[in-house]
């Protein structure tokens, strides 16, 4: 048992936690092998040392628990034993009285000798009693005392760890709360997505405080807009700093590039993605999936291109309600070993249509009797409809 104490202390030293966890429980699994207590008690109060180390500060109550409880068990057990020697010895002396009384009518002067004899022995065996009760009260104060300190050292030591997480999650929301402000620069403004959408909306509601999803709008002019909606590789962080990446590539596509044509847009804008993720020994796989649709408010001309988001139609037509989804192609604004163009799609709208543009945030969560559901839980996304009130200029003035 010594050899898993020391095994266990010794990768706890190298800062291998797991280790040390298996040592310990294999140790306390050859207790029932183990005769001496004396040891038991201390492989105990080792292991709630290591365990208290390892800030697994149950574990260590309950292995100190029951190190202190077998050390009390012990101590009774010897005190059981001092309390059957003065047992045995009381009644060697009480057949002594015996013989002595049986004796008394022969020698009565013996008999009064062995009588102060007896009340002698009874003064100090009852003072020994007396002495080994006291010693045990005595002891039994100090162990709780000792053990009311050390468990009040252990929750002011709990209380301080307890404060120190408190104090760095509040430094971590804080920056990603800094960082959701800058994450929200890049956003279009609400002037502006009035605009484009007119009766339209933007649903953005990331779960992490900030977000691997974003919208994305430029204006070419009064008429014709530049409308996307994004899903970047990661979650959280992560993903926001992958979002600002693939943001600034978009806008060097239009305003460096005066690119107007969605498929072309997203060609040069993954080209610019993968140079900026550009490694020496190895291609970073960090991207985005994106709807990008540029349409025209007047005429209701589209133009649309899309990485695995699609574009959906709802169109109202003699009463009755369709949905029209045109397919995105199947490959990431992002490095891929086999990278094609992208795919313009043309379109016109009719009066009363419905666009939309989203990411996977609804359909990719977890819940449900599939395994998804998209009503009860939302992590991350983002969704903009387009609603046209008419497709000519004249009426539109």
């Amino acid at each position: 048992m010594d050899l898993h104490v020391n095994l266990a202390q010794y990768h706890l030293l190298a800062g291998h936690k797991d280790s040390c966890r298996y040592y310990l429980n294999l140790g306390y699994d050859l207790f029932p092998l183990i005769q001496e207590k004396q040891d038991k008690i201390f492989f105990l109060f080792e292991a709630a040392k290591a365990f208290q180390l390892m800030g697994d500060y149950k574990q260590a109550y309950t292995f100190y628990r029951d190190g202190a409880e077998l050390r009390q068990e012990t101590f009774k057990e010897r005190n059981s034993q001092i309390f059957a020697n003065i047992k045995n010895n009381y009644e060697i002396e009480k057949r002594d009285q015996e013989i002595a009384l049986s004796k008394k009518e022969n020698d009565v002067k013996d008999a009064q000798i062995e009588s102060d004899q007896n009340r002698i022995r009874f003064f100090l065996i009852g003072t020994v009693l007396l002495i080994l009760l006291l010693g045990f009260i005595i002891y039994f104060l100090a162990q709780k005392n000792k053990n009311n300190k050390l468990l009040s050292e252990q929750n002011l030591l709990i209380e301080e760890q307890r404060s120190s997480l408190r104090e760095k999650q509040k430094e971590i929301i804080d920056s990603i709360n800094y960082a959701k402000r800058i994450q929200g620069a890049i956003l279009p403004k609400s002037p502006e997505l009035q605009r484009a959408l007119k009766k339209g909306f933007v649903l953005y509601l990331p779960k992490d405080i900030v977000s691997g999803d974003f919208y994305w709008m430029y204006e070419i002019d009064t008429s014709n807009y530049l409308v996307a909606v994004a899903d970047c590789t990661g979650h959280g962080v992560p993903g926001a700093m992958v979002s600002v990446v693939c943001n600034n590539a978009l806008n060097r596509s239009v305003n460096e590039y005066k690119l107007r044509e969605p498929a072309a847009i997203l060609d040069k804008t993954r080209e610019l993605v993968v140079q900026e993720f550009e490694q020496k020994d190895d291609k970073v796989r960090d991207g985005m999936d994106i709807s990008l649709i540029n349409i025209n408010v007047d005429n209701g001309e589209v133009s649309w291109a899309g990485a695995n988001n699609p574009l959906w139609v709802i169109r109202k037509m003699d009463g009755e309600i369709n949905l029209i989804e045109t397919k995105a192609d199947k490959q990431l604004v992002g490095f891929s070993e086999m990278m094609r163009p992208f795919t313009n799609h043309q379109m016109r709208l009719l009066p009363n249509d419905r666009l939309f543009l989203f990411s996977d945030g609804f359909v990719d969560q977890f819940g449900g009797e599939k395994g998804k559901n998209t009503n009860e839980i939302v992590s991350k996304h983002s969704c903009s409809s387009i609603t046209p009130q008419t497709w000519t200029r004249s009426k539109r003035r």
